[in-house]
C-alpha cells in the first residue's frame, strides 16, 4: 500500500510532527501520470521546510497534511488518456519545488516533470534537481568567469560542493575548497584526497585557512566565492577574494540567525559584489525547453564519467506492507531524518530514501 511522510505543524525539531500515512493508490487524470518514487534525498532545504524557514512551501497534501521532499526520481507506471509526452516506464524528476517526493506514489501533471534516462545511476538521478542543478547555476549565472579563474567555496565536502568541483573542472576553472576540521586526521586526509580526485586544485581546513601567512588571492584570480554557511565562515571566505570578485551566499548551514560582518576592505577597496542565490529564480529565467536541455547535458556528463554522486547513505523505504508494519517503518524513516539533521556542516554523506516495492 502507498505510504507518505507528512506533517501538519512546523518545528525546529524535524521529526516532531512528521508521521507516516498509508493511502489508496491514486489514479491519474486525463493529463496526469501516476509515478512511483524510486529514490528521494533528505536535503537541507527539506529540513528548512519542516521548520517553516524555506520560502517555497509544499504544494501537495495527503489528507490535511503537507508532503515534504523537493527532489528525487520516479518511474511512470500509469498515464492519463491525454498525456502525450511521457510513457510508462520512463524516469522523471520534479520540474518545480514543492512536489512532495517523500511518498511512494504520486499523481502529477505531465508538465510538472522532466524526463531523464532510465539508464542512470538512481542516486545521481535523485539529486539532479537540488544538488547538481544548483552547483552548475552557481558557476554559470552568478558572474562571468573565464578559464583559469579561481573559485573559493566552503562546505566543499557536501554533495553540492563536490558537484561544484566537478563542474569547475569541466568549465576550465580552478577551485579552492574549504572543509571543516575533523577530529580524525586520517578522515581529513581522506576527504582531501576525495576532493582532489574529483578535480579540486587546493583543499584546506578551516584551521588551515585561519593560519595562512598571506592571502590566497596572491597570484590567483579568485573571482567567485560560494558560501553555504554564512556567519563567521562566510566572512573568512569573503576576505580571501580578489578585487572585483563576487561573493554568493546560497545557504546558512551554520545557523540562519548568524551575522555576517562586512569590512571596509571588501566593500570599498576590493569592491566585492555581494549576491544571494535562489535556485527558483535561476530556473524561472529559463524556458522549460532550456531546463530540459540543461538536465540532459548533466546526464551526458554523468554517463561520460565527468559527474558522479558517490558516498551516499541509502535508507530503505519498504512499501511492501507484508514485511514492514506502519509503526516500524515510521520509526525507521524518522530516525533517518533525525540523523541527516544532526550532521555537521558540509558533511559528505547525503541521505537518500530508496523505495523498495518487493518485486520478485
Amino acid at each position: 500500500m502507498p505510504t507518505a511522510l507528512t506533517f501538519a505543524q512546523l518545528s525546529d525539531h524535524p521529526t516532531e510532527f512528521l508521521k507516516l500515512q498509508h493511502y489508496a493508490k491514486p489514479s491519474p487524470g486525463p493529463d496526469e501520470v501516476l509515478i512511483r518514487m524510486l529514490a528521494s534525498p533528505i536535503n537541507p532545504q527539506d529540513l528548512m521546510v519542516l521548520a517553516g524557514k524555506y520560502p517555497v512551501k509544499p504544494h501537495h497534501t495527503q489528507g490535511d497534511e503537507a508532503v515534504p521532499g523537493y527532489d528525487g526520481v520516479g518511474e511512470v507506471i500509469q498515464r492519463g488518456g491525454q498525456v502525450t509526452r511521457l510513457t510508462v516506464g520512463q524516469w522523471v524528476i520534479p520540474k518545480q519545488h514543492g512536489q512532495g517526493t517523500w511518498r511512494s506514489h504520486a499523481v502529477v501533471h505531465e508538465s510538472s516533470l522532466i524526463c531523464v534516462s532510465n539508464n542512470l545511476d538512481f542516486k545521481f538521478a535523485a539529486v539532479l534537481k537540488m544538488c547538481v542543478t544548483p552547483a552548475y547555476l552557481l558557476l554559470e549565472d552568478m558572474r562571468s568567469l573565464k578559464p583559469g579563474d579561481w573559485i573559493l567555496q566552503n562546505a566543499a565536502s557536501g554533495l553540492i560542493g563536490r558537484m561544484v568541483v566537478q563542474f569547475a573542472r569541466v568549465k576550465g576553472l580552478r577551485s579552492i575548497n574549504i572543509v571543516r576540521d575533523r577530529e580524525d586526521g586520517q578522515a581529513t586526509a581522506k576527504m582531501k584526497d576525495t576532493l582532489r580526485e574529483l578535480g579540486a586544485d587546493l583543499v584546506l581546513t578551516e584551521t588551515e585557512i585561519s593560519e595562512l601567512k598571506e592571502p590566497l588571492s596572491n597570484g590567483r584570480r579568485i573571482m567567485l566565492g560560494l558560501d553555504a554557511v554564512f556567519g563567521a565562515p562566510g566572512a573568512v571566505l569573503a576576505a580571501q577574494l580578489s578585487p572585483n570578485a563576487t561573493y554568493v551566499n546560497y545557504g546558512s548551514l551554520g545557523t540562519a540567525s548568524s551575522c555576517f560582518e562586512l569590512t571596509q576592505e571588501s566593500i570599498f577597496w576590493k569592491q566585492i559584489t555581494f549576491k544571494n542565490f535562489r535556485l527558483s529564480t535561476c530556473l524561472n529565467a529559463r524556458s522549460g525547453e532550456e531546463i530540459t536541455d540543461m538536465i540532459g547535458w548533466f546526464v551526458k556528463l554523468h554517463q561520460g564519467g565527468l559527474l558522479s554522486a558517490k558516498d551516499v547513505d541509502l535508507v530503505c523505504w519498504n512499501v511492501c506492507e507484508a514485511e514492514a508494519s506502519r509503526e516500524d517503518l515510521e520509526v525507521h524513516l524518522k530516525r533517518a531524518v533525525s540523523k541527516a539533521a544532526g550532521r555537521n556542516v558540509g558533511e559528505a554523506k547525503k541521505t537518500i530514501f530508496r523505495f523498495d516495492y518487493c518485486q520478485h
